[in-house]
């Protein structure tokens, strides 16, 4: 699936600001649990890509 670029701009920007202003999509997005990640996280396994 292909999005246009407008409306991929669009996402972008919608997800923003939710972000921002405390309002997260998906539960484990909110304030309280990046608080609970800020301390330290231990993964098992980091993937680092670029293109």
């Amino acid at each position: 699936m292909t999005a246009d670029p407008r409306s991929a701009w669009k996402a972008l920007k919608e997800g923003n600001q939710r972000f921002v202003g405390g309002f997260p999509q998906h539960p484990s997005q909110g304030v309280a649990r990046r608080a609970e990640l800020a301390s330290g996280q231990n993964p098992n396994v980091l993937l680092f890509g670029c293109s």
